[in-house]
């Protein structure tokens, strides 16, 4: 059965990146849009895409601090530690109050990244 549970979390974040897709072919502009179709397809393993719509993201408000952040996971995943802590850094740059950064970085990620 955990292969049934893995079709279905793969589905569920299907149908979240098209419904948002939808709504931002309606307002191509809106950041928070970007963000969360963004975040989706880093979700699903599109890290390319997902940074595209995250970047695209910061271009419109510089100041999201969240968008640094699942770029920094995007990175992440890509195996790239130093260019995730570069975004963990910008992210807590742009909101200090901003937990995400220290949730998402491993104390031994972050020795790697900087070594």
């Amino acid at each position: 059965m955990p292969e049934m549970q893995s079709v279905v979390v793969y589905i569920s974040a299907f149908v979240k990146c098209l419904r948002r897709y939808c709504f931002l072919r309606q307002d191509p502009d809106n950041p928070a849009l970007l963000y969360n179709l963004g975040l989706c397809y880093v979700d699903l393993g599109q890290l390319d895409k997902g940074m595209e719509l995250l970047h695209r993201c910061l271009q419109l408000a510089p100041e999201h601090s969240h968008a640094y952040v699942a770029l920094g996971i995007a990175c992440q995943k890509k195996g790239d530690l130093r260019e995730a802590k570069e975004y963990a850094m910008r992210a807590l740059a742009a909101d200090p109050r901003n937990p995400w950064p220290s949730r998402t970085w491993a104390p031994s990620s972050a020795r790697r990244a900087i070594a």
